[in-house]
């Protein structure tokens, strides 16, 4: 038995690079034991265009930062799409996450901003105004139980204009201002069509700091890839209309594709494949692969650096891409595969470009 699975997957292996030699291209030095997807690029294939850059699909879920000190505790700090239940996003949220003992408010001890004492605005990076909070920022609420209680404080913006230059949110709280930067490209509604795939610009700019104001990077750009059925079909989300035993069998029924994006020097992305299927994930399927497509450049390739399992649920596949010179900023497209299932999204230069996810010493 085990012979004949060997003997299936060399054949296997062998149909899809015959599919690709066929085609008349080269595969990149990249692949699993011969193997390369022909639903991904080959290293001689012709980068997107701008029109598909400008028809890709470019929502992206939350920017994670590393946490910050604060005078109410430790805070994690994100940027996600702010939206009211039910409705559309109209904007980007900042989200102060705050944790507390379960104990905290019956004690008397549970410590949160008062009103004033966080101001937030979005600046260039030589600090002019470019938008101020569409209301007043405020805390959320807490939740959880007898161990630990969680809240948010919120600061939310309206979209902001289309543009590949630096933008900062310039968080002041009462014994610091922590300048957070914006990955470029990102913070105007994505479901509007993008004007400019390129312009000029390297490496983000360092600001000039007063005393008390440090500047921190991103960490990672999270996007949600989609829903795969078994078949190979891909859906962005569960249907709206399914009640919530259907919903659980639809879940249960596919794989759930997200990417996370990280540049501290050279581009990397993380898979996270999420199964509702109470069994270890195998190590070696599905195959995957990601490559990045510039208009006007080249495509490149990610190399994989590693496969782990942290429970039964999920997998995460890493990859660095290759170095990209970032002596402009370009938009291009990620494309992910899963075995002969792609997805794509269009990602702004920040998120793989040399370098242009950090900010220089000085």
């Amino acid at each position: 038995m085990h012979l004949r699975s060997r003997l299936l997957v060399r054949l296997n292996n062998m149909l899809s690079l015959l599919l690709v030699f066929l085609q008349g291209a080269e595969v990149p030095d990249r692949t699993w034991d011969g193997w390369w997807p022909a639903a991904q690029w080959t290293r001689d294939a012709k980068p997107p265009t701008e029109e598909a850059i400008r028809k890709a699909r470019r929502t992206w879920e939350w920017i994670e930062y590393p946490s910050i000190e604060t005078p109410w505790g430790t805070a994690g700090v994100s940027v996600q799409q702010a939206r009211k239940v039910d409705e559309a996003p109209t904007g980007i949220r900042l989200d102060l996450h705050f944790s507390a003992p379960g104990d905290a408010l019956e004690k008397g001890t549970l410590k949160e901003p008062k009103k004033g004492e966080v101001e937030a605005e979005i600046v260039s990076t030589a600090g002019e105004s470019i938008a101020r909070p569409v209301a007043a920022p405020h805390m959320l609420g807490w939740i959880g139980r007898s161990m630990a209680m969680s809240g948010n404080f919120m600061v939310e913006f309206a979209w902001l204009p289309q543009s590949v230059e630096d933008r900062w949110i310039r968080l002041k709280i009462p014994d610091r201002t922590v300048w957070l930067l914006l990955p470029y490209g990102l913070g105007d509604n994505p479901e509007t069509p993008l004007k400019e795939i390129s312009g000029p610009g390297a490496s983000p700019a360092r600001p000039q700091l007063k005393p008390n104001e440090v500047v921190l990077a991103w960490k990672r750009v999270r996007y949600n890839l989609g829903w795969m059925d078994p078949k190979g079909k891909v859906d962005a989300e569960p249907p709206a209309d399914l009640d919530r035993e259907r919903r659980s069998a639809w879940i249960r029924d596919r794989v759930h594709v997200t990417a996370s994006l990280s540049n501290p020097f050279d581009g990397a992305v993380a898979l996270e494949l999420y199964r509702e299927l109470f069994e270890p994930w195998p190590l070696s399927r599905p195959r995957t692969t990601v490559a990045v497509g510039v208009p006007g450049s080249r495509v490149f390739f990610g190399s994989v650096e590693g496969i782990r399992r942290d429970d039964v649920l999920r997998r995460y596949d890493s990859f660095k891409l290759w170095r990209q010179p970032g002596d402009d900023r370009r938009w291009g497209i990620l494309r992910a595969t899963l075995e002969e299932t792609p997805f794509e999204v269009a990602v702004p230069g920040s998120l793989y470009q040399y370098t242009h996810g950090r900010i220089p010493e000085k």
